[in-house]
């Protein structure tokens, strides 16, 4: 979704979590990518819309081909910076319980890297160079938060930039080895003051100005970074401005004629943003400059009232137009450095978008951006190319990478459910959070815990009713001793509630627990708050797709003070994202120490069997029919626990088709 903010710069924010605050307050969240290489043209197939000359497209005008790249699971996305034929951007849906997790495609919307770290809730990635991203997150791990981030292509190798002194921050562009954005907090007034990185929190540099109240640094390539600037200076407007690594290095781009400006974007030795004023009878200007305010160019088209350049790579810039030939919505607007040489790239979209916006190209002319369908308010991440022959290049690799640090989590409890139910979270000293139904009361007692509910409707059938939205319930650090969760119905159905628990070094346990509910019946599950981690755990895992059967056999050693007690606790097993939990006192000691069960769970039949081995070391075999949405490719994730004692491990199935 794409909203005015402060600056008239385009923001796209969610606002579906009724607890999330909204992070940045900048004017962009695209970025120029600068070191991307011709990315492969994928195979044409269902995400694929093949664009050609239309009758609204002038003679002689490139033809664009468009890939949606909303993933499954997901309800809305956007793409915003591209590099080495991958892309960055987020997107959130039923995948992601709701919240904004940062993505990461390459050239289709399957396969899509979730970039979101252990224990933040929501991530965004807005630029991308030389195989690293940058963005921003917060959580239980930022203590709700936004802190800068900056990724390797995983969210294990997330890197935290948060500098100490500030209280918020945002990485927002990228470039050798350099990442630019912004920190706020009680040094600073509370104003956004610009920030330039090198890879670590400790080597951040303030860029903020003398004369200045409000900084952004939105766009870096080579030793130059872009942005804005407001305060005393500046008649308390917005002002494009530059640096050269330091507060005094400023340059103001501000042109003549105009009231506000921004700069969004860097390549070389052009700048692209926006700019309005009395120039422009106070509309919004797609811009582009050379280094100072003189030598400012209109990229403004024909036909449009307002526009704005986001992205620049090498002589492209990206952005988006509006005007009454658009309907007054915006559509997504490729330049090359002249208003005359403006394309409109919504003509290129599959039928249905009523509104679109580039964000980032590359060198190659391949651009990103989003769509969004008439009638809804969530747009498609989408990904436009020339339709013209590219070759494949290889990704570049990241020159002087800095090796990966990630911040330790703090412990963390979190449980989740989109079943007709609320959740009242007891802790082992008597606090609770959550939400009673029954007397329509909301609950915060237990420190540094969080519950929200977010509905997913049905954007293809408005008339259908709303599904139970998803509800998500949070703690950090969570207490040693037992935990009692409560769930209450709103209404008559089954349900699952799946609980994660994780230790200070990330290690995760995930159990579910299910039933049948009526409004305002009452199911109350127990569980420990402590993690226990088997010291070691070795699988093997067979599946038949045909049959949608798997057979997984593995071994085990408790952890240290962990108890075990299968006929008292519940089992699961994890294949990818398949999760089946045995529930307490479902397993029959057989004799020896050994334990079975045989029967149905949620529909799935089960043969489970544990054995004990000696020196706290165990057996099982568990065996699965008639399983839906069993993993396909390798690897893939397997977990086993039991009550809170578990581990899990990485694995290559041996698949019969």
């Amino acid at each position: 979704m794409v909203y005015a903010c402060p600056g008239v710069g385009i923001f796209r924010f969610r606002a579906m979590t009724v607890h999330t605050p909204r992070f940045p307050a900048s004017g962009k969240i695209g970025m120029a990518l600068l070191l991307g290489v011709a990315m492969a043209l994928a195979t044409p197939g269902d995400d694929l819309a093949w664009g050609q000359s239309s009758a609204e497209s002038q003679p002689g005008m490139p033809s664009f081909i468009a890939v949606d790249l909303l993933p499954r699971g997901f309800t809305d996305s956007g793409a915003y910076g591209i590099s080495g034929g991958q892309q960055v951007g987020d997107g959130s849906g039923q995948a992601t319980w709701g919240h904004t997790h940062a993505l990461l495609w390459r050239g289709r919307a399957a396969g899509v890297a979730d970039l979101t770290p252990d224990w933040f809730l929501d991530t965004q990635a807005v630029g991308i160079s030389g195989g690293q991203q940058v963005g921003w997150g917060s959580g239980l791990a930022t203590w709700g938060h936004d802190h800068a981030l900056l990724w390797s292509g995983s969210a294990s190798s997330a890197v935290d930039l948060h500098p100490g002194a500030f209280a918020n921050s945002a990485a927002l562009g990228i470039f050798g080895g350099q990442q630019v954005g912004w920190g706020s907090g009680p040094a600073t007034g509370g104003h956004h003051h610009a920030l330039l990185w090198k890879a670590s929190a400790a080597s951040v540099v303030d860029l903020h100005p003398g004369g200045f109240d409000s900084t952004e640094a939105l766009g870096i390539s080579g030793d130059q970074q872009v942005g804005w600037g407001s305060g005393p200076a500046t008649g308390g407007n917005h002002h494009a401005l530059a640096w050269k690594g330091s507060p005094a290095s400023v340059a103001d781009l501000h042109p003549s004629g105009f009231t506000s400006s921004e700069a969004l974007g860097i390549s070389g030795d052009q700048q692209a943003g926006w700019g309005s004023g009395p120039a422009t009878k106070g509309q919004i200007h797609a811009l582009l400059w050379r280094g100072s305010a003189a030598s400012v160019v209109d990229l403004h088209p024909s036909g449009f009232d307002s526009s704005q350049a986001l992205g620049i790579s090498g002589s492209r810039q990206a952005g988006w137009g509006a005007g009454a030939a658009t309907g007054y919505h915006h559509h997504a607007l490729v330049w090359r450095g002249s208003a005359g040489s403006a394309v409109d790239l919504h003509a290129f979209l599959p039928p249905g978008f009523e509104e679109s916006n580039a964000f980032g190209v590359d060198p190659s002319g391949i651009i990103v951006g989003d769509a969004r369908p008439r009638g809804s308010d969530r747009p498609h991440a989408f990904l436009w190319a020339q339709y013209v022959d590219v070759k494949p290049a290889p990704v570049r690799p990241a020159a002087n990478a800095v090796a990966p640090q990630v911040r330790s989590a703090p412990r963390a409890l979190g449980i989740y459910t989109n079943g007709p139910v609320e959740l009242i979270l007891t802790d082992p000293q008597g606090r609770r959070t959550g939400y009673d139904p029954v007397h329509n009361t909301s609950l915060q007692e237990i420190p540094v815990s969080n519950y929200s509910k977010t509905t997913l409707r049905a954007e293809h059938n408005p008339s259908a009713p709303d599904p139970p939205p998803l509800k998500a319930l949070d703690v950090a650090n969570q207490l040693g001793g037992q935990y009692t969760l409560e769930v209450v119905g709103t209404d008559s159905g089954d349900f699952t509630v799946y609980v994660k628990t994780s230790d200070a070094r990330g290690n995760r346990i995930t159990q579910s627990y299910s039933g049948t509910t009526s409004p305002g019946r009452s199911s109350q599950f127990t569980f420990p708050g402590e993690v226990t981690i088997f010291t070691a755990f070795a699988v093997t895992l067979g599946i038949n797709s045909a049959s949608k059967a798997f057979e997984v056999n593995g071994t085990f050693t408790a952890g240290p003070g962990g108890m075990l007690s299968p006929d008292a606790q519940p089992v699961t097993i994890e294949l990818g994202a398949f999760l089946a939990t045995i529930p307490a006192g479902s397993f029959a000691q057989t004799g020896q120490g050994m334990y079975a069960f045989v029967g149905t769970v949620k529909g799935v039949a089960l043969e489970a069997n544990l054995a004990p081995t000696g020196d706290n070391g165990y057996f099982f075999s568990i065996k699965g029919a008639n399983v839906p949405n069993l993993p396909t490719d390798n690897p893939l994730k397997v977990g086993f626990a039991i009550g809170n004692n578990g581990g899990s491990v990485d694995v290559n199935a041996e698949f019969v088709r």
